[in-house]
């Protein structure tokens, strides 16, 4: 069985980034490469963070130039996909419902290097929506799955958490969308961070050292000042229009255009608790593609291999331990 599995970032990522679901997918790819799994044959495909800094913008797919090497799973990246990830970094942008050249650049990938039995989304961060129909429409042999491990199906900010400080119960029809985030870089400065990191690391230069910190610090401020100077051409000679706040309108479309291509076009969508379950369901996702799925973890052994103390003794408190993003959401 070949199965391609889709995350916004790297799962071996230098950078550490992708939180939770890099861990999730290092322990399951590190597991499927082991002879109990030979009958499966993964690849892992990531989008939304590299970019050239210099010549075509072109989208295109390429083997992973960058981090480590990883026996036996094959992993490429999308190159100039219109989606900046993660989705923070695409908020108020239609790439992230549509964009014709990222869903052929990604239907060629499938057709170059499938055919796969199954592709399994870990994210939709990083794509346009309409692969998911282009995906089907031109490979409707293949089953898609996708794992909803956060609400980015049904929010633009991700967290269903409004302006940071309350949990979102009710989008207004888009009106609350508008003005949900306390802060947005603007996209190119976010663009441009991302294909200098993707020149250093092309090149050899590893981040976390002091030769990636120093050059990508140059690098940075060269390219932004050339930015800033080609920004003020177009504003002096071309006299291009002020970025305005987003539309409403975006916000209306894009939550019920998610929900009917996953039902239209999904073949199974993995909540990975209950209440995930419950929530998508409350939003229109059918419940007939909808299972409930928890992720594993290699800690899950030593459950098994031990007898856990689930209350404390009298004489000290409960100690709780969290382990994630230091978010106020969380």
């Amino acid at each position: 069985m070949r199965v391609l599995y889709y995350n916004w970032v790297d799962y071996l990522d230098l950078e550490h980034r992708g939180g939770g679901v890099s861990v999730y997918l290092r322990n399951l790819l590190s597991t499927l490469q082991s002879t109990a799994f030979a009958e499966i044959s993964p690849t892992f495909l990531c989008s939304g963070l590299s970019h050239d800094l210099i010549g075509s913008r072109n989208v295109r797919w390429e083997k992973l130039r960058h981090g480590p090497p990883s026996a036996g799973v094959n992993r490429y990246e999308l190159v100039n996909a219109a989606p900046l990830a993660p989705g923070h970094a695409a908020w108020a942008d239609p790439a992230q419902l549509r964009h014709p050249q990222t869903e052929a650049v990604f239907v060629d990938f499938i057709r170059q290097t499938g055919p796969y039995d199954v592709v399994h989304f870990h994210n939709l961060e990083g794509l346009p929506i309409g692969v998911l129909a282009a995906l089907k429409k031109a490979f409707p042999k293949t089953r898609s799955v996708v794992t909803l491990h956060n609400y980015y199906a049904f929010c633009p900010q991700v967290n269903l958490w409004h302006q940071e400080r309350a949990a979102c119960q009710d989008d207004q029809g888009g009106l609350a969308c508008v003005d949900c985030l306390t802060y947005q870089p603007p996209r190119r400065t976010i663009k441009l961070a991302h294909a200098v990191a993707y020149f250093l690391k092309s090149h050899g230069v590893v981040p976390q050292t002091w030769l990636w910190n120093f050059s990508f610090n140059v690098l940075l401020r060269r390219a932004h000042a050339v930015y800033r100077r080609f920004a003020q051409f177009k504003r002096t000679y071309i006299k291009a229009a002020g970025k305005s706040q987003p539309s409403v309108v975006h916000f209306q479309q894009r939550r019920p255009d998610i929900i009917k291509i996953l039902n239209t076009y999904v073949d199974c969508i993995l909540a990975v608790s209950k209440r995930v379950a419950e929530i998508a369901e409350t939003f229109g996702v059918c419940p007939d593609r909808l299972r409930t799925c928890y992720i594993g973890t290699h800690y899950a052994k030593a459950w098994c291999v031990t007898t856990p103390k689930i209350c404390p003794p009298p004489e000290r408190p409960l100690e709780i331990t969290y382990l994630g993003y230091m978010r106020a959401d969380k």
